[in-house]
């Protein structure tokens, strides 16, 4: 298959050549943020490391059932927020990929209401008391 650029021509039939550069500019960050996760991922960006300091810390940190209320119970508040974020991020971001990956090639195949819900996916968000509690 001929390929205009980033995409074979034969996935583009049904999109407007006028919106030949956008989709496939659209896949292409796709796939750059794709590798841009895997990466940060390999090296473990994500990854927090927090010191302990006193053997009584050791002992707070083994009484406690998740190193999120050792942190919170501790006072050690940035932590506690980097490492529900990271964790966080680490799962949302795939997830966000896929949709969008999806809805994309759902707009090859005139697909908009499936593409529209694809693309809409990944930015609703549902809050509830817990939400409240963990980002105080």
């Amino acid at each position: 298959m001929p390929k205009i650029g980033y995409l074979t021509e034969d996935r583009l039939k049904n999109i407007f050549r006028r919106h030949w550069a956008e989709h496939e500019f659209s896949f292409y960050l796709h796939d750059l943020i794709a590798a841009l996760t895997q990466e940060a991922e390999q090296t473990g960006a994500g990854r927090l490391r927090v010191k302990l300091e006193m053997e009584r810390d050791v002992a707070a940190l083994k009484a406690f059932p998740n190193p999120i209320d050792f942190l919170a119970a501790t006072g050690r508040e940035y932590e506690e927020r980097r490492l529900i974020v990271n964790h966080i991020v680490s799962a949302l971001f795939p997830d966000m990929l896929h949709f969008i990956h999806t809805g994309l090639t759902a707009l090859e195949k005139r697909k908009f209401t499936l593409a529209f819900a694809c693309f809409g996916k990944p930015f609703k968000v549902r809050i509830t008391p817990r939400s409240f509690a963990v980002c105080r």
